[in-house]
Order: C-alpha cells, then sequence, then structure tokens
C-alpha cells in the first residue's frame, strides 16, 4: 500500500482517478469492489490505453482529478483511493490544514490560449486556461507563502483553512 500526502504530491502522476475502496491485483487484473478497472497484462503504458485494448468488462472510473488542487478540494474526509495515470493505486492522506486567503485580481493579460492574473499581494502571476469569471482569488498557502490558485469568486470571502 503507497500512502500519498502534501509532502510527496510530486510523485502522482496526474490525472489520478478517484475509486471507491483499495484496489486489489490478482494475475495482473486490478479489482475494487470484485469489479475489474484495469488490466495490467495489456501491453501498454497508461491505465486509458490498458482500458481500451483489455477484453475485460470493465468498471467505470468517473471522478477524475487533473492535479493536486482539485486533489484536495475533493470532498473526501481524510484519506481516500486513487489510481494514478500509469494504474499504480495509492491513498491519498491529508496530514496538513493549509491557510486559503482571498485576494483581489488587479489585472487579467488575455492570452490566446489562457490568461495571466496577477494578484494583489502574490509575487507571481498566475496562468489560468479561460479569463477569470470573477474579480477574487483564493490562493492557498503553503508554509506561510502563497502557493496554488484555489479558485475564483465574484465576492471577497474571509480567511479559512482546507485540510490537504
Amino acid at each position: 500500500m503507497v500512502v500519498r500526502t502534501l509532502r510527496s504530491y510530486h510523485k502522482i502522476e496526474f490525472p489520478v482517478f478517484k475509486v471507491s475502496d483499495e484496489p486489489l491485483i490478482v494475475d495482473g487484473l486490478v479489482f475494487v469492489n470484485g469489479r475489474v478497472v484495469d488490466d495490467r497484462n495489456v501491453p501498454a503504458e497508461t491505465l486509458g490505453q490498458r482500458r481500451l485494448l483489455t477484453p475485460h468488462k470493465l468498471a467505470k472510473i468517473k471522478h477524475l482529478r487533473g492535479n493536486i488542487v482539485e486533489l484536495i478540494a475533493d470532498n473526501v474526509c481524510v484519506e481516500g483511493w486513487y489510481l494514478d495515470r500509469l494504474g499504480d493505486p495509492f491513498k491519498y492522506k491529508r496530514t496538513k490544514k493549509l491557510k486559503v486567503i482571498t485576494h483581489k485580481i488587479n489585472k487579467v493579460v488575455y492570452r490566446n490560449t489562457h490568461s495571466i492574473l496577477i494578484v494583489d499581494g502574490v509575487n507571481f502571476p498566475i496562468l489560468v486556461e479561460r479569463p477569470p469569471s470573477g474579480s477574487f482569488t483564493q490562493i492557498l498557502y503553503y508554509k506561510e507563502y502563497p502557493w496554488k490558485l484555489y479558485s475564483i469568486s465574484d465576492e471577497w470571502k474571509k480567511p479559512t483553512y482546507k485540510k490537504a
């Protein structure tokens, strides 16, 4: 059993897929609650490629988390099971409390494929895929420093904490 935390998140191969219980590996097949979710006997590198090529009937995997912020924002209490991009199962365990602080967006620089946010009180530009729909950002703080964009909103929100 591999346990990942915020300290070891760089070892996670995103995107990850949430599964309801601990995966069990038997003869190259990965089972969750008695249903096949991956076939490691198929000669392919990633979980998605193997799922496309396997002859087995597979259980659906619906919940995709594309990055660490989506994993932190997941509504799991303390820990949950996931399969990473390569099909490796791991348990993500929340061990730290991160502060979430609201900042005003000072400027938006529009580009062809993304937008760049200049945020009050944050000393680095933030890239987003589309123009922001609000004028405030919630920023996750790690070790008292701004770290990642958590969300964008129309109104200022009081500082809070998020278990990560």
